[in-house]
């Protein structure tokens, strides 16, 4: 009877802990995940605008950047390059 009763907290614990794991992983992914706003498509540092309310009219031009340039490291990882 001591056995089985180890045996289910165990296996409780077990599944507890798997569905903490799966529910931090799902949640992490989801909010992880960058989604292309097609409203803000044209903006680069160059130029850009606010296109939300209430900032419709927020000036933007003191944090735009005069030149800039597209920047491509590789990763240790084959395959996978990082560019911003």
């Amino acid at each position: 009877m001591t056995k089985k009763l180890a045996v289910l907290l165990t296996l409780i614990v077990v599944l507890l802990a798997a569905a903490y794991l799966g529910a931090g992983y799902q949640l992490y992914d989801q909010l992880s995940t960058v989604k292309r706003n097609p409203k803000n498509a044209l903006n680069t540092p160059a130029h850009f605008q606010v296109n939300e309310a209430p900032f419709q009219s927020f000036d933007t031009a003191p944090y735009e950047m005069p030149t800039y340039e597209t920047v491509r490291i590789p990763s240790r990882q084959p395959g996978l390059t990082l560019a911003g």
